[in-house]
């Protein structure tokens, strides 16, 4: 299994993204959550649990 199968399993068990990055200047780490769904066969990322979002 590659990593990229990996991730793609973990998005499909779980819908909270939490994301941590490293501040630049004060190199403290930054954590947001974030959810995921799946569209038109993509995940996309929304800072709303219950987006709906209508792909054309």
């Amino acid at each position: 299994m590659t990593d990229t199968d990996e991730v793609r399993q973990a998005l499909d068990r779980q819908r909270t993204v939490e994301i941590t990055t490293i501040g630049r200047r004060s190199g403290q780490p930054r954590r947001i959550e974030t959810w995921r769904y799946r569209a038109a066969g993509r995940y996309w990322l929304t800072g709303s649990p219950l987006a709906e979002i209508t792909l054309e």
